[in-house]
């Protein structure tokens, strides 16, 4: 089974090196990238990810209150959020908005792509 990923990042950069690090694993496709918690939004109801890695710090509608909104409307869609912030603020705020994972931007290859694995499992 292809775990389908949607990236959200308003570092091109960012979003790139990403989708170079997850097509290295077999069972993850990247399906689309965005660079705004609102365009998240609208590309989760178009393409339908299994999980959703999402930068905290966002222009137009940050990553948290995105993820928010996208575990209302669509529960079963898993949230990683990614960020610079290693405070536990933002950790708590992430989890209560609905992500399933948190990941320092900082973090290994290995580390993103486990991430992924897990909460699609079900897992935190």
């Amino acid at each position: 089974m292809t775990i389908r990923v949607l990236l959200a990042d308003d570092h091109a950069l960012m979003r790139e090196g990403l989708r170079a690090l997850l097509t290295t694993a077999p069972d993850i496709e990247v399906i689309g990238e965005v660079g705004t918690g609102r365009e998240a939004e609208r590309q989760v109801l178009q393409l339908n990810p299994d999980v959703v890695l999402m930068d905290v710090a966002m222009p137009d509608l940050n990553g948290i209150e995105a993820a928010r909104a996208i575990h209302l409307k669509f529960p079963a869609i898993r949230i990683v959020m990614l960020s610079m912030h290693a405070t536990v603020e933002y950790v708590y705020r992430a989890f209560e908005a609905g992500a399933s994972g948190y990941l320092l931007k900082e973090a290994a290859v290995e580390e993103v792509i486990t991430a992924v694995r897990t909460v699609h499992g079900g897992g935190r």
